[in-house]
């Protein structure tokens, strides 16, 4: 049984309102139940910015976090004001603050990242996704994706590849900003 924005938005837990960056002409809400496990879609909405305005007024007191997805795979959200974390619909993916950042177990000083890279394999453009460059160090992947639609569709172009990696470009420009660094994109 399907449940309302309003529902999801009281669902115990930690709850993200993800709008969807990739939303033409409306704005798409997505209510999401979040944890280490990832993210689970609860309830979903369209609307118009007025629309955008008065729900994220009625969300926020609650303590839903208010953030952003790219098609509904991805969601990130600031969280408790310090943290830009990212989730896939498996696991959280990644935590960065101003001080330190943390991918799976690894933890790393932020002070260290000199750019993040929104990028895909040249050779498999169904491998993309999100690096960390650190002053003196390598690279650190936040996140990657392996989609076979590339391998399996003959007519796959770099079209397709703008639509399917566009929240690599999206979460990669946030997180920068986040960072205060730079950003490359290196998708089409």
């Amino acid at each position: 049984m399907a449940i309302t924005v309003e529902e999801a938005s009281r669902h115990p837990g930690e709850r993200v309102a993800a709008w969807d960056a990739g939303a033409v002409g409306h704005e798409w809400l997505g209510i999401y139940a979040a944890s280490d496990a990832g993210v689970k879609l609860l309830a979903f909405e369209r609307t118009d910015r007025a629309g955008r305005l008065r729900r994220i007024a009625a969300l926020e007191p609650r303590g839903v976090r208010i953030g952003k997805t790219y098609g509904g795979e991805y969601v990130w959200a600031i969280v408790d004001g310090r943290n830009l974390v990212a989730w896939n619909l498996d696991a959280r993916l990644f935590a960065a603050n101003r001080s330190t950042v943390q991918v799976g177990a690894s933890v790393f000083p932020a002070a260290n990242i000199t750019r993040v890279t929104s990028w895909v394999d040249p050779v498999d453009l169904g491998h993309r996704g999100i690096s960390v460059e650190r002053a003196g160090e390598p690279p650190v992947v936040l996140v990657e994706e392996r989609d076979p639609a590339s391998a399996l569709d003959p007519t796959y172009n770099r079209d397709n590849l703008a639509l399917d990696a566009a929240w690599a470009s999206s979460l990669g420009r946030d997180l920068a900003l986040w960072l205060g660094v730079d950003h490359a994109d290196l998708l089409p």
